[in-house]
């Protein structure tokens, strides 16, 4: 049995069951007690961090990640608004546009995916400082382009970082905070980035119409977010989940020996005793990537990433065509522009409203029941269509990605391990980003074909088949992280107690 780490003795030790019986004398007894270290060392690491009542490491963390996820946001939904002006003056044809967009998603996907090797491997803290370089160093690049072709392979690496930030972020929030308020944190960094959605069109309308390089300026400002993590990276510590993930259980449980004290000095209570989770099998290097396509964790994969692949369809449909399709269907374009303006205030109703209900129901509900809401809409205005009715849509849109985005990034992390959590979360919503890549093509074909009631039909009906499969999920609420990735939630739920 390996020997704990020295200067903390004052930790209570964690009593695991079905421990194999010490002096075993079996080949291979070494290898497997080595093995049993680690899951050991994880699981206490765990089971300290998820007692704790309240933020266990200096809350500056939550301002450098909000600031980065404003950053990202802000990135998402700027290229809208500069792409007239870009066009206009590099004498580009308007079908590029949808080559500069339609290439960022895929860098999404490939970011996501590519990050995730790094964060499971080296840490959540390499993860985080790549994903914010590639989308500060896109956004800059997207800002000097000479041309068509640079901003579209300016736009790409832009696209990485996102694809890469959604994921570590999401990956890295589920690790640190305890289990009785995950949800509320992870809604408190998202706050920022609805914030950052939100100002878009704002700034758009102030910089873009009045200078001739205002356009420039918009695709600039996502890189403020490099600058705020070159200050800010000293005070994020790495995962201590992770680190004990990967045999690092010395630094592991001085980083929660040090969180603990940091808890009991402000909050003067002494801790419960720490409650883990049953030991699992654990496998690692490319073995643990084989597991998300394989039982248990297939079926999660296939759910999540169905998910996001719909959610991203329709989304990204209705924010890049919404507006064309108006004009198609014969509003002027200063009228369908107003109709839009209402999803600069739904994402900040449902990002203040997420923190107070992300931790008291199961994560999955109030993000189907607004996904349900939204899907009425955009039936109902597929059958009688009508201005209120647009007008309503594009605010439940953003209304619905206050609550589903915090919601949805951390319920889909706490599915898996942490060994593949990252690996986990880039291949659903990283990979999901393929259906906002593929769905305005599609939608647009949709429309060519059946007009603009048919339109509107198919894009709810696949957010209708969003929210019924996320009924399915786990509900992860309150429940300490190894226990929901590992299925035991019945006993986890009784072992958290509000």
């Amino acid at each position: 049995m390996p020997r704990p780490a020295r200067g903390l003795q004052a930790a209570a030790p964690v009593r695991l069951p079905g421990r194999a019986a010490a002096g075993t004398r079996r080949q291979g007894a070494q290898a497997r007690a080595a093995g049993a270290a680690v899951v050991t060392a994880e699981l206490q690491v765990g089971a300290r961090l998820d007692r704790l009542p309240g933020w266990p490491f200096s809350r500056a963390v939550f301002a450098v990640l909000g600031a980065g996820f404003f950053c990202a946001y802000f990135d998402i939904t700027n290229i809208g608004s500069a792409l007239p002006k870009a066009l206009e003056q590099f004498h580009a044809p308007v079908g590029s546009a949808g080559t500069v967009v339609g290439l960022g998603l895929w860098g999404y996907v490939a970011g996501a995916v590519l990050n995730s090797v790094l964060a499971d491997r080296w840490g959540r803290r390499p993860g985080l400082m790549t994903a914010t370089l590639l989308f500060g160093l896109g956004s800059l690049a997207s800002a000097l382009s000479p041309g068509i072709t640079t901003l579209t392979v300016a736009r790409f690496v832009s696209g990485m970082g996102i694809g890469a930030a959604l994921s570590v972020v999401s990956t890295y929030l589920s690790e640190v905070a305890p289990a009785r308020r995950r949800g509320r944190y992870m809604s408190w960094v998202t706050l920022p980035a609805l914030l950052g959605n939100s100002a878009v069109p704002w700034f758009a309308l102030w910089l873009v119409p009045s200078y001739s390089w205002g356009w420039r300026l918009m695709l600039a400002i996502p890189a403020l977010a490099m600058v705020a993590f070159a200050f800010g990276f000293r005070v994020i510590p790495e995962s201590p989940r992770w680190q004990a993930a990967r045999g690092r259980e010395e630094r592991a449980l001085r980083a929660v020996a040090d969180a603990e004290q940091r808890v009991r000095a402000r909050t003067g209570l002494e801790l419960p005793e720490p409650v883990p989770a049953r030991p699992v099998p654990v496998a690692s290097g490319w073995r643990a990537w084989l597991t998300l396509v394989r039982p248990p964790h297939l079926k999660w994969t296939v759910l999540f990433f169905t998910i996001f692949f719909c959610v991203y369809f329709s989304a990204y449909s209705f924010t890049g065509l919404g507006i064309t399709l108006l004009t198609q269907h014969g509003l002027s374009l200063t009228k369908s522009i107003s109709l839009t303006l209402g999803s600069s205030f739904g994402g900040l109703i449902g990002a203040a409203l997420a923190p107070l209900i992300a931790d008291r129901w199961p994560r999955k509900v109030p993000a189907a029941a607004t996904t349900i809401l939204l899907a009425a809409d955009m039936i109902v205005l597929g059958v009688h269509p009508g201005n209120a009715l647009f007008a309503a849509g594009y605010f439940l849109l953003s209304f619905q990605l206050g609550i589903f985005a915090p919601m949805v990034y951390l319920l889909t992390a706490e599915h898996f391990p942490t060994q593949v959590r990252n690996a986990g979360v880039a291949i659903t919503d990283g990979a999901g980003h393929a259906g906002g890549a593929i769905g305005p093509a599609v939608t647009l074909a949709v429309f060519q074909a059946g007009g603009f009631g048919a339109t509107w039909l198919t894009l709810g009906l696949i957010f209708l088949l969003a929210s019924l499969l996320l009924l399915l999920a786990r509900n992860t609420t309150g429940v300490a992280l190894e226990k929901a990735s590992g299925g035991e939630l019945a006993a986890a739920r009784s072992a958290v107690v509000d």
